[in-house]
């Protein structure tokens, strides 16, 4: 099922490889921050890649414990 929150684009997309295998991972800044969950690669474009961050990931988790799903 898609997540839909509206204003927000689900997906940044990120100069840096992403591969089938470290989809779901964690994606951090330069201080170790979680910023996002790696979602998606371009398949065509082997150093693009595509996250969600984890301010969206919060809202999702706070309207599905709210019963806003």
């Amino acid at each position: 099922r898609d997540m839909e929150i509206p204003g927000q684009d689900l997906n940044i997309q990120v100069q840096a490889p992403i591969y089938s295998g470290n989809s779901g991972g964690g994606m951090f800044d330069k201080n170790g921050n979680l910023i996002g969950i790696c979602s998606k690669f371009a398949i065509r474009a082997p150093n693009v890649g595509f996250f969600v961050s984890a301010k969206t990931i919060w809202k999702f988790v706070e309207n599905y414990r709210s019963g806003q799903h």
